[in-house]
Formats: C-alpha cells, sequence, structure tokens
C-alpha cells in the first residue's frame, strides 16, 4: 500500500509551547482513519500538518512526506488532499450570496464563489451538478448560503472537495452545530466517501462520528500518540477512560460506538 503521510519524530512548536512531540506514523492510501483525542490533545495541529499548512521543526532527516515528497505545492496538493474544516464554512458564511453549485465549483480554483477571472466549462458543470446529485444536494444548487442550514452548507463542502477528485479528505469534527437529523445525513455522506476507496481521515473528540468504515484509529493525548491501532481493540473502556480520564464504557452496535459514563 501507497503511504500518502509518513511522519518521523515530528515536532511542532508554537508560542514557546511544544504542541506535538515526537510523532511518529504512516498512513497509506485507502485507509479509513479516526485522531480521536481529548481537547488540547493536539488534533487540529497534526491536521494542520497533514494537509501541508504548518511544518515541524527541521531535522536532518525529513520529519514530514507527503505523497512521498519532502516538498510541495500547496495548489496541488489540495487537488490530491482535500480539507473539511469549520474554518472552512465560517469563510463561506461570509458569502451568503454564493450559490450551492458554485461553492462546489469554487474547489477547482482554491477560491470562495466564483468570479469573473474563472472560466468554468460545460465539462466542469456537469460534473459539479452529478456531485450534487449524489450528495442529494440538487434542489439546492440554485439557492444561496444564506439560505442553507450547517448541515446543507457541510454537504456542500464535501462536494466542494470531491470536484477535484482527491485521494484523501480529512474532516475536522465534521458535525459540530448540527442537529440529530443533519448529522445523520452528514455521517451518511462521510459513509458514501468512505465506500469509493478514498482515504478519509476524520479528526474528532467524540465517538459517535467514528462511522463504520473506519478501520484504524489514533489516540492523541499531551501531544503525543497515545495509541495506534485496529478500531476494535483502540475503541475499548479501559481505553478510553485512559484518554478522558474518566471511568468509561463503550457500547457498539453495527459498526458504530458511544461512550458512556461508568
Amino acid at each position: 500500500m501507497m503511504t500518502f503521510l509518513q511522519l518521523n519524530k515530528a515536532s511542532i512548536r508554537r508560542g514557546g509551547q511544544t504542541i506535538l512531540k515526537n510523532i511518529s506514523l504512516s498512513i497509506g492510501l485507502g485507509e479509513q482513519v479516526a485522531v480521536l483525542g481529548p481537547n488540547g490533545a493536539g488534533k487540529s495541529t497534526l491536521l494542520k500538518m497533514l494537509s501541508g499548512d504548518i511544518y515541524p521543526l527541521y531535522r536532518r532527516a525529513p520529519a514530514i512526506r507527503l505523497f512521498g515528497q519532502e516538498r510541495w505545492d500547496l495548489f496541488s496538493l489540495r487537488h490530491k488532499l482535500a480539507v473539511i474544516s469549520g474554518a472552512l464554512q465560517e469563510q463561506h458564511q461570509q458569502h451568503p450570496d454564493c450559490a450551492g453549485l458554485n461553492i462546489i465549483l469554487s474547489g477547482l480554483f482554491g477560491s470562495i464563489d466564483i468570479h469573473e477571472n474563472h472560466c468554468v466549462t460545460a465539462a466542469q458543470k456537469k460534473a459539479a451538478l452529478r456531485i450534487a446529485r449524489e450528495l442529494n444536494l440538487t434542489k439546492l444548487v440554485k439557492k444561496t448560503v444564506n439560505t442553507f442550514s450547517s448541515g446543507e452548507l457541510r454537504s456542500f463542502l464535501i462536494g466542494r472537495a470531491l470536484i477535484n477528485e482527491p485521494q484523501v479528505i480529512v474532516l475536522d469534527e465534521p458535525t459540530v452545530s448540527l442537529d440529530v437529523q443533519a448529522r445523520a445525513q452528514f455521517l451518511q455522506n462521510i459513509r458514501r466517501l468512505a465506500q469509493t476507496g478514498r482515504s478519509v481521515i476524520l479528526v474528532t473528540h467524540l465517538l459517535e462520528e467514528i462511522i463504520p468504515e473506519i478501520t484504524r484509529v489514533i489516540i492523541l493525548k499531551n501531544g503525543r500518540i497515545f495509541a495506534d491501532g485496529k478500531k476494535e481493540k483502540i475503541l475499548t473502556g479501559a481505553m478510553l477512560s485512559r484518554t478522558f480520564g474518566l471511568p468509561l464504557r463503550v457500547e457498539k452496535n453495527k459498526g458504530w460506538a458511544a461512550l458512556k459514563l461508568k
């Protein structure tokens, strides 16, 4: 299996504080992985590193390789690896008149909305409409951001990612602020992504977000890898009690899991 991410004793310091400490791991293309941990564990920093937004402390041996490369062009990287985050959603909320179809198409240009200097071909528009149909968004493509629920906008951001046919999709706390119905629909869309063979990397502190297709779980705690292995061995009451510092048990049902206090 070809790896898209290799970390070799990677560390990140910010404001005089070490956020990630000697992280070593590899993730292969096609793997479905959850990165789990309490708030402040370093999950968001790890996400920024694997998406190429920040770089580890300099070492003689390369601390990070993405798709086998030590250096990369961010625009080219975005066509291989897409990130869906709360920050991206906030950026789109600042453009209330942006139409749903334009959200999807804007992924081709790395922009927010489509502008006069963007040349959208008929084939690209057709691809965007196909993606909208696959995500059950066809009725919304002509509507604008100011009419969307949080779940609808987040689903359009999935479409925005898919227009580039990325090999890897990273989701950062994907169901934050969603109601029960929107959360269920959004998680179903994530499941469809995983079932296409793409790598889905899910960064979360909630077990309930970990879809059945996830096969590997990495736990971060205090800026270090606390555990890494098959989902069945990691998502146990004993392991998660040590992770979160609480007496916990895990309830499992048809590939899903939920945390409960003992």
